[in-house]
């Protein structure tokens, strides 16, 4: 199954057309416009067929069900791997959610009182409770202020301090959509001494991560939202040497070298991530993962960021002439598939979001801000139609 390859472009031409992948959602029949990825992505019908085709594998009373499913197990952590640029799917661990994998991390690592954790001030609080949770500990919690949804990277530059263990940042802000330099970042953190942990939950599947160039130590993502799986299941990665600095918090029988060696229980930990999986594996939501994946990986990355950064420069254009402010850059290098609104003092954004949500455009209402996020298969003649109705929702 290792040998499957993904092409770079996704029409004779080489420019992407989302047309191609519109069959994969039937909830684009009822003629509403999708644009709240951000919050949480539709299943593909292929997804819903593959968790429905498990259950029932399941519900047929195979006690070989586990055995069966292991191939897809497998296979859905090497897509992941392709996903993320790893070394292959023994430096990743299924998780249920994106708070869990932070967890995991954040009482593995052997701390002293005294060291930081820096954050930025306007994270999801996803990547904030896990580190306020060491707090009895001695951990010193500090932030980056926040810039209108930027993270600069001389203003990380100049956060970091000898003290500073680990920086934990999204790769992609759940707000702004601001897209953090990594490659920079990283760098910095070497020259530091401090560990980079990465919640990409908002970039993967429309912003590329190259976990193996970029020399991130951790990177923890939650399956929901671009990833386009069930709820409950998400993944962690880790580098092989930040992997050995972690000690597991959560033991239990498959996070052993032997897993049948039932009798055994002095035996050595699994020599890779598999050791922080303590318990049964989500098998269901891991199949429509791995359905999910497939798509993502066919469809190519860079190929999706084009494409979604092609219909979000329209949406910025056209809803700035209407007298809307952006939260967040125009720079492409730091853009993203999310893209949020100042609005005007008299409009309030969660009566602007049920009003489009009347008129079947669906988008979000975050802290106060009109937040919009297309995907792959958003067409641009749906974009200007959405478009158009926010426009004169606004006025």
């Amino acid at each position: 199954m290792n040998s499957v390859t993904f092409p770079e472009v996704s029409s004779e031409t080489g420019s992407f057309n989302p047309e191609i992948y519109r069959s994969h959602f039937p909830h684009i029949n009822d003629g509403g416009i999708y644009l709240n990825h951000a919050a949480l992505s539709p299943l593909p019908l292929a997804v819903t067929e593959a968790v429905t085709a498990s259950l029932k594998r399941r519900q047929q009373g195979a006690i070989d069900h586990f055995e069966t499913e292991f191939p897809i197990i497998e296979n859905t952590r090497y897509l992941l791997s392709q996903l993320i640029g790893a070394d292959g799917g023994h430096q990743l661990a299924f998780t249920p959610n994106t708070s869990f994998a932070i967890s995991i991390i954040a009482q593995g690592i052997d701390w002293e009182p005294g060291d930081e954790v820096l954050l930025y001030e306007r994270e999801f609080p996803s990547n904030v409770y896990p580190w306020l949770q060491l707090k009895p500990k001695g951990v010193e919690v500090a932030y980056l202020s926040d810039d209108r949804g930027k993270i600069s990277v001389p203003h990380v530059k100049s956060a970091l301090k000898r003290n500073t263990k680990v920086l934990s940042i999204s790769a992609v802000q759940f707000l702004s959509g601001y897209r953090a330099d990594l490659a920079e970042i990283s760098s910095l953190c070497k020259a530091n001494g401090t560990k980079l942990v990465v919640d990409a939950i908002q970039a993967l599947g429309h912003s590329p991560v190259n976990v193996s160039k970029l020399g991130i130590d951790a990177l923890c993502c939650g399956g929901h939202k671009w990833l386009m799986s069930p709820q409950g299941i998400g993944f962690m990665y880790m580098s092989d040497e930040f992997r050995d600095q972690i000690s597991i918090t959560a033991k239990g029988w498959l996070s052993v070298e032997n897993v049948w060696d039932l009798f055994d229980t002095n035996q050595s930990l699994h020599p890779n991530m598999n050791r922080f999986e303590p318990g049964t594996y989500n098998i269901p939501a891991i199949t429509g993962m791995h359905e999910a994946l497939t798509i993502i990986l066919e469809a190519g990355v860079e190929n999706i960021r084009r494409h979604v950064l092609e219909l979000t420069d329209f949406i910025i254009s056209e809803l700035i002439r209407a007298g809307l402010m952006l939260y967040g850059t125009h720079e492409d290098e730091n853009r993203s598939a999310i893209v949020s609104f100042i609005l005007p003092p008299h409009i309030n954004s969660e009566d602007l979001v049920r009003q489009l949500g009347n008129k079947k455009v669906y988008v979000s209402a975050r802290s106060g801000l009109l937040r919009i996020s297309p995907y792959f298969y958003t067409t641009r003649k749906e974009t200007e139609r959405a478009v158009t109705i926010i426009k004169r929702l606004i006025q």
